[in-house]
C-alpha cells in the first residue's frame, strides 16, 4: 500500500522509492496512526493464525527457542518490575538465571517458560530476594 499523494511523499515518485504509509514516511499518515495500523494488522494476523488451529513448531533451534522465551518473559518482567532474566536453551531444556522479589514471582516465570512451545524442561537458577544495591527497571538506575 503506497501513498495516494505522491507529491507529498519523499522519493522520486516511482512506486518502489516512495515512502510507505506504514513506515510513517507519508505526510498524510501521522507516525502514531501508522504504528497503530501496523499493530492492529499484526493482531489480525495472529487471530487468523489461531483461528486456523496453527501452533508454533516445537522443533526449533536453540536460538529461536531462546528468542521465543525472551519474548514471553519481556511483558512479565515489566509487569513484575524485575531485572531482565537470562535465558539459556540447549535442546529443549532451558536454564533461567536472574533475581526476583519472591518465590511466587519465580514460580510464575518458570510456569510461563514451561508453556512456551518447544520447552521440555526448565532448570531455574533464579535467586529470590533483590539486595539493596539492585535497581529495578522502573527506577531508571540500571547500568548497561
Amino acid at each position: 500500500m503506497f501513498c495516494s499523494s505522491p507529491g507529498r511523499c519523499s522519493g522520486s515518485g516511482s512506486p518502489s522509492s516512495r515512502a510507505r504509509p506504514q513506515d510513517g514516511g507519508c505526510g498524510n499518515w501521522p507516525p502514531q496512526l501508522a504504528r497503530t495500523a501496523r499493530y492492529q494488522g499484526g493482531r489480525i494476523e495472529g487471530f487468523r493464525y489461531r483461528l486456523a488451529g496453527r501452533h508454533p513448531d516445537p522443533a526449533v533451534t536453540d536460538g529461536v527457542l531462546a528468542d521465543r522465551i525472551r519474548s514471553t518473559l519481556g511483558p512479565l518482567e515489566h509487569r513484575l518490575d524485575i531485572p531482565r532474566i537470562h535465558v539459556l536453551a540447549c535442546g529443549h531444556d532451558v536454564m533461567l538465571h536472574g533475581d526476583v522479589d519472591d518465590a511466587r514471582h519465580a514460580r510464575e516465570l518458570v510456569a510461563a517458560v514451561a508453556a512456551v512451545p518447544g520447552v521440555a524442561h526448565v532448570d531455574s537458577h533464579l535467586r529470590v530476594g533483590l539486595i539493596p544495591g539492585d535497581s529495578r527497571p522502573s527506577e531508571g538506575g540500571a547500568r548497561h
